[in-house]
């Protein structure tokens, strides 16, 4: 009887560092994106010519324009056009370049957005409501509509989907870091007993 007991109460121990892991998961890859600055930047270099910059290979391992950037637990990388025009080059975000990529969490990358871009028949670009469930899902909540009192960073997407081996290897990352401190809780409450004794 006493065994079941022990049992089932590691049994719901283990359970609940797994799932405060999870939280804590999540809640750290959120606060990457809010919170976090960039702080490298990777794109085309520009030609002393002023010609059409090379291409460098994306998350997806396609050649483009991709401009990149990272900071703490953060990861954007987004496709760019490039025309040249008065013997310079601009380039700027195209949606229809995409995907554009969204990373986050420490300390892998847990949870992503994907920005793909959608028409309808016409030809007509979707957004926001007419887009379909599943897309609205991979890109994550816009950061920019968030209310103004939490200081986000702008431009960025809250994510709501897991990069599975980052979720994983994170979830118990935290999981144990939890355990350690369930563990020194207990034999610093036990330490006390013994002094108080």
């Amino acid at each position: 009887m006493r065994f079941d007991k022990t049992m089932k109460s590691k049994i719901i121990l283990g359970l609940a560092l797994v799932l405060s892991g999870v939280i804590l998961n999540v809640l750290v890859a959120w606060g990457c994106v809010l919170w976090s600055p960039y702080s490298h930047y990777v794109w085309p270099q520009e030609k002393a010519d002023h010609t059409l910059p090379g291409t460098i290979l994306g998350p997806n391992h396609s050649p483009g324009w991709w401009h990149t950037s990272t900071g703490f637990g953060v990861f954007e990388s987004e496709p760019w056009n490039a025309r040249v025009d008065d013997e310079t080059y601009f380039h700027g975000f195209r949606s229809s370049l995409t995907p554009a990529f969204f990373c986050c969490g420490w300390p892998m990358f847990s949870m992503q957005s994907l920005v793909t871009h959608y028409e309808d028949v016409q030809g007509h670009y979707l957004a926001g409501r007419e887009l379909p469930c599943a897309e609205i899902i991979h890109r994550g909540l816009q950061t920019s509509k968030l209310p103004a009192r939490l200081h986000a960073q702008e431009n960025r997407r809250l994510p709501a989907v897991p990069l599975w081996f980052g979720f994983i290897g994170n979830t118990l990352f935290y999981s144990l870091v939890l355990f350690g401190f369930h563990r020194f809780s207990l034999i610093q409450s036990v330490l006390i007993g013994v002094i108080r004794v």
